[in-house]
């Protein structure tokens, strides 16, 4: 009388749809983020125009008119923030080397997306 049904529905070859040792969703142990977490940290929407552009980078800038660190070219433009504050190197127009400001001269960045 000790076995219970689901031990009988075993014996008697019937198994479960439930797969009881499947395997749990395991954290990554590696610190090297993967193809789809990388295209997730690039960052496409300017602060300051509310929109979605290709060219949003990140700028340690000093102008008081805007709040704003994440700016598309033509709000960096417009608001003359120059480009040495320019902080990121990673929209897609940085990324294939097309990244030109109108408003002064544009910073050069290393391969390793780190600045000369």
């Amino acid at each position: 009388m000790g076995n219970s049904l689901k031990d009988a529905l075993e014996k008697a070859g019937i198994k479960s749809s439930k797969r009881e040792n499947e395997r749990k969703g395991k954290p990554r142990v590696s610190g090297r983020p993967t193809a789809i977490e990388k295209h997730q940290q690039q960052r496409n929407f300017c602060n300051c125009c509310e929109k979605t552009a290709p060219d949003v980078e990140f700028y340690k800038h000093n102008n008081p008119s805007i709040q704003a660190r994440w700016l598309c070219i033509i709000c960096a433009d417009k608001h003359s923030i120059p480009d040495d504050t320019r902080q990121s190197n990673q929209s897609d127009f940085a990324m294939r080397g097309t990244f030109r400001r109108r408003y002064g001269r544009t910073k050069i960045f290393s391969k390793a997306g780190q600045p000369e």
